[in-house]
C-alpha cells in the first residue's frame, strides 16, 4: 500500500518564509524533508502579495497532487493580524501539538490550513503571544517523547525570542524578547557597527566579552551598546569584532534576564534551544557562560516534524 502523499507546509515568520515538501519517513512515523525553499517574510510583503509569494515558490510541487491528499499547512505570523488570514490564539496551558488549526480558506483551488498561535499572561503579568514556535516545539516533543515528562525550559531564538515553560508536555506560559529585532534594527539603522558586514559564523572573544558584560549587569544594555561604536572608533575592535560584541551584549542580556525569571524551572534539566545553527550556537554559548547546560535542536527539522504531524490530523479531518 502506498504511503501518504506529500505535504506542502511552511513556517512563515516575520523575517523569513521556509517552505517544505514533506513525505513519510522510512519507519512511517517520522518525516522526510524532500525539499526546502526560502522566501520573504511577512514584514517584507503587502497583504495582497502573500498569495503570489507562496504559490510562486511552491507551484511545481503542486502538480499532480490531490488538494485533499496533499494538504497545505502554514504556521507562524502568516496567521496573525499581520498575515494572510488571522486564525487567533489558544490560551495556555496547552500542549503545543494541540494548538489546533484556525478557520481554513481556499486559494487557487487549494485549501489552506493555518496553525493557531498561543497566548498567555507572562511572568510579568503582561499579555504575551507566540506563533510558529508552537509547531517547532511540537516537532521536538515528537522527536524526543521523553521530554513530555516533568518540567522543561525551551528557548526558541529568532526575530522575537521565546522562552517557553513546559510541564508534562504542555506550555504553561512563555516570555518574549525582541533580541533579534533589536540586533537587526541597530545593524540596519544604527552607527554601532558597519552596515554591510555579515556577522561571522564562528564566535570569538568579542562575542563572549559581550555576553559576560551583559551577565555582570554593570550597566544597562542601553549604555553598554554605545561601547560597541566607541571601541571601534578608538581602534580596540575592528568591524568583525564590533558586530560580534553587539551580538554578545544583546544575546547575553536576553539569556541573563530570562534565566533570572525562569531559570529555576526544569529542576536542573538542560535548556533546549530550538533554532537555526548560527543563532542557536550563540544562545548555547551564552547559556554556557552562565553555567547553564543546553541541548540544541535544529529548527528546520523540528518544524518539519511538527508540520507533518499537523498535516496528518488535517487528512483525518477531511477524509
Amino acid at each position: 500500500m502506498a504511503g501518504p502523499a506529500a505535504v506542502i507546509a511552511a513556517m512563515w515568520g516575520t523575517t523569513n518564509l521556509t517552505a517544505f515538501r514533506l513525505s513519510a519517513g522510512r519507519t512511517g512515523g517520522d518525516v522526510t524533508i524532500e525539499s526546502v525553499r526560502h522566501g520573504p517574510g511577512v514584514s517584507q510583503l503587502a497583504r495582497e502579495g502573500f498569495e503570489n509569494a507562496f504559490f510562486d515558490l511552491v507551484a511545481d510541487w503542486l502538480h499532480d497532487e490531490s488538494p485533499n491528499e496533499s494538504p497545505i499547512v502554514l504556521a507562524g505570523v502568516i496567521g496573525s493580524t499581520l498575515g494572510w488570514w488571522n486564525v487567533g490564539y489558544i490560551q495556555c496551558p496547552v500542549a503545543p501539538g494541540d494548538a489546533g488549526l484556525g478557520e481554513g480558506f481556499t486559494a487557487r483551488g487549494r485549501p489552506i490550513h493555518i496553525v493557531r498561535g498561543l497566548a498567555c499572561n507572562n511572568v510579568f503579568g503582561e499579555p504575551d503571544l507566540l506563533r510558529g514556535e508552537e509547531t517547532e516545539i511540537a516537532g521536538w516533543l515528537a522527536m524526543c517523547p521523553e521530554a513530555r515528562d516533568g518540567e522543561r525550559l525551551v528557548c526558541v531564538p529568532g526575530t522575537h525570542a521565546k522562552w517557553v515553560r513546559l510541564a508534562d508536555g504542555k506550555a504553561v506560559d512563555f516570555l518574549t524578547s525582541v533580541a533579534g529585532e533589536v540586533f537587526a534594527g541597530l545593524r540596519a539603522n544604527g552607527v554601532q557597527v558597519t552596515r554591510d558586514i555579515e556577522p561571522p559564523e564562528e564566535l570569538d572573544a568579542a562575542f563572549l566579552d559581550g555576553v559576560r558584560a551583559a551577565a555582570r549587569g554593570d550597566a544597562s544594555l542601553m549604555h553598554q551598546l554605545f561601547s560597541v561604536r566607541a571601541r571601534r572608533v578608538v581602534g580596540e575592535d575592528d568591524d568583525a569584532a564590533a558586530i560580534q560584541r553587539m551580538s554578545g551584549l544583546i544575546v547575553g542580556t536576553d539569556v541573563t534576564a530570562a534565566l533570572d525569571r525562569l531559570g529555576s524551572w526544569g529542576r536542573g534539566a538542560p535548556v533546549t534551544v530550538i533554532g537555526a545553527p548560527g543563532v542557536a550556537r550563540r544562545y548555547a554559548a551564552a547559556l554556557r557562560e552562565t553555567d547553564t547546560p543546553s541541548d540544541v535542536v535544529d529548527a528546520e527539522t523540528a518544524a518539519a516534524t511538527g508540520l507533518w504531524a499537523i498535516a496528518q490530523s488535517v487528512r483525518k479531518r477531511v477524509a
